[in-house]
């Protein structure tokens, strides 16, 4: 049976939540459980050192590197480790990114659809993202283990979350980091122009068509273009627009 009643420290600000139940629980995964306290939210994980080891977990040695060495933007990553009373790596720290896309009580209505977003918001996403990914090569560290449950959409657009399985390697692993934004932003699009398209024919068209800019070096330049000249232009309406030029 859980203890119901858990203090955490925070390693580097010396920051005690007395008891983490008490803060509002924001999710929980096969690795571990995120709360929230006030702009931060805490990840406390499961398992013991040698099994995060073994699957690439957020180990305490990987947790210190990223909060030594990583200032990101947009991606969620630690910004400090936490330590149980005994001194004990029991989690760590990131920044908190309010999603308005979702509900975040029963019956609540978002704040914001996707489609409300207008492409200058997606433009700056792109912008900052790119630079977030330079941090990351230069600091060695490999992006990994995206899906579409990678994604926040705060005030300011997309932001990224789960950097739990983000590699250190010995190289910079810019070349890698640049294609996965890419699957990133690709994957984005191809969700919001399939919407809920049931024709496998069509799905087919779209995936093609996804695949193809994620395999593409010019993507971005390409798409920077295009939605700089849509800037005041709401994602839906983009949307309607390349979901038109895919079927043509």
């Amino acid at each position: 049976m859980q203890n119901n009643s858990k203090l955490v420290i925070f390693r580097n600000s010396n920051i005690k939540i007395p008891n983490i139940f008490e803060c509002k629980k924001l999710g929980a995964g096969h690795d571990g459980t995120v709360y929230q306290s006030g702009n931060e939210a805490l990840k406390i994980l499961k398992y013991d050192i040698e099994k995060r080891r073994q699957q690439d977990l957020m180990t305490f040695t990987k947790a210190c590197y990223f909060v030594d060495n990583l200032e990101l933007k947009r991606i969620a990553a630690p910004t400090d480790t936490l330590l149980d009373e005994e001194g004990v790596y029991v989690g760590y720290v990131m920044p908190y990114f309010h999603d308005v896309t979702k509900p975040h009580k029963k019956d609540e209505i978002p704040e914001k659809t996707i489609a409300d977003f207008t492409c200058g918001d997606l433009f700056k996403s792109i912008e900052e993202l790119q630079q977030d990914i330079d941090e990351l090569s230069v600091n060695r560290v490999r992006m990994e283990d995206l899906n579409r449950y990678s994604f926040i959409y705060a005030n300011d657009f997309l932001r990224l979350c789960d950097t739990d399985k983000y590699s250190i390697t010995k190289n910079n692993p810019k070349f890698y980091n640049d294609t996965q934004l890419r699957f990133i932003i690709a994957k984005f699009l191809l969700y919001q122009v399939q919407g809920n398209e049931k024709s496998p024919d069509q799905i087919k068209k779209y995936a093609e068509w996804c695949k193809k800019n994620i395999n593409d070096v010019n993507f971005f330049d390409k798409l920077r273009k295009e939605i700089y000249e849509l800037y005041d232009s709401t994602i839906g309406e983009y949307v309607d627009y390349k979901r038109k030029e895919i079927n043509r």
